[in-house]
């Protein structure tokens, strides 16, 4: 019996390690679907801000304000509070304040960044600047081709339910798209139709045309709310999904200290594997090879079995890879041998 070439000759650009937790979710997609996990790289592959894109907006908008109160006054004034939102496209920025929002964003803590600024927003525009800094000037953002892979993904009976990291609505008209049910969920009184995929914000929900007033999570101060509230619905609701499915992360860092500590209390309490795309720089040093396999490592010590991808050059679509590895997903899952022919 002739031994089979691995990785697979549809994995052949991966890692051994990466090909076998690529097949391992296979396998457990075809057993029963999974929880999708989709992070910030999901919407910025349509392209809305990262994480950290969006505080540096949200920065850019104040420090314009700022300036602007400069110049009208003719001397330095102190940090503006109780501010009303007006400056919000990205044309209105000068370039110092550009600069002055890259630099804060770069040398502090993204959640004390948003503390600072956002406390000094008039609460009734607090939401309508996080959104105009969020969507921009564009009227009408249109899902992208991971969001599309995703949405065929869940349209193939694969997931389950999304638990979306995003305030964004993008991902929801994706799977629409696609003819499937859907139900956000954004508190506890809420509760999906059977027919329909529950898609869970637990960090908020802000749509694109406007909606629902739904709080937010963003500044330092709604972190440490939700992070000791143990009981609350945002930490059940993910450890709801962490214990009791197998999770597959897309678009997440997996930094965030608040989901690895309900990764760590799912993992003692004997929750399925997990499985998340990660990029790949190894090929650009053997330093970024070594830091990756550490990462890695530790990743699988909270039960998520990573599956790296290598990221293009710098071209429009660096993480191309990662769209056809989701659609080679939906067809290995069917079918084992796919990835072998």
């Amino acid at each position: 019996m002739t031994s089979r070439p691995f990785p697979p000759p549809r994995l052949a650009d991966l890692s051994a390690p990466s090909a076998s937790n690529f097949l391992a979710l296979a396998r457990s997609l075809d057993e029963r679907p999974c929880t999708l996990v989709a992070g910030a790289g999901v919407p910025a592959s349509a392209g809305l801000p990262t994480w950290r894109g969006l505080l540096k907006n949200i920065a850019k908008i104040y420090f314009t304000h700022w300036k602007f109160a400069q110049r009208n006054s003719g001397n330095p004034v102190g940090a503006p509070i109780d501010l009303s939102i007006a400056f919000w496209e990205d044309f209105m920025w000068p370039p110092e304040a550009e600069a002055l929002a890259d630099e804060l964003v770069t040398l502090n803590d993204p959640l004390t960044v948003a503390q600072m600024i956002i406390a000094r927003v008039a609460e009734s525009n607090r939401q309508y600047l996080v959104r105009k800094a969020l969507y921009g000037s564009a009227s009408d953002h249109r899902p992208s081709a991971l969001m599309a892979g995703l949405a065929d993904l869940t349209a193939h009976q694969r997931v389950m339910a999304v638990l979306c990291y995003n305030y964004d609505d993008l991902l929801e008209r994706a799977l629409q798209s696609r003819s499937v049910q859907v139900a956000p969920i954004w508190e506890t009184s809420m509760v999906a139709a059977s027919e329909s995929v529950p898609i869970f914000y637990p960090h908020g929900y802000l749509k694109e045309a406007g909606g629902p007033l739904v709080p937010i999570v963003l500044t330092e101060e709604d972190y440490n709310a939700y992070a000791t509230d143990g009981y609350g619905w945002r930490n059940l609701v993910q450890l709801r999904q962490f214990s009791t499915s197998s999770c597959l992360f897309v678009g997440c860092s997996l930094t965030d200290p608040q989901v690895r500590r309900l990764l760590w209390v799912a993992k003692r309490g004997g929750a399925d594997d997990h499985y998340a795309f990660l990029p790949s720089y190894a090929s650009e040093s053997e330093n970024q090879s070594m830091i990756e396999k550490l990462i890695d490592s530790q990743l699988h010590e909270l039960g998520v079995r990573v599956i790296r991808y290598p990221v293009g050059p710098k071209t429009a679509d660096p993480h191309g890879r990662l769209v056809s590895l989701v659609t080679e997903l939906i067809a290995s899952s069917a079918d084992f041998d796919h990835v072998w022919r």
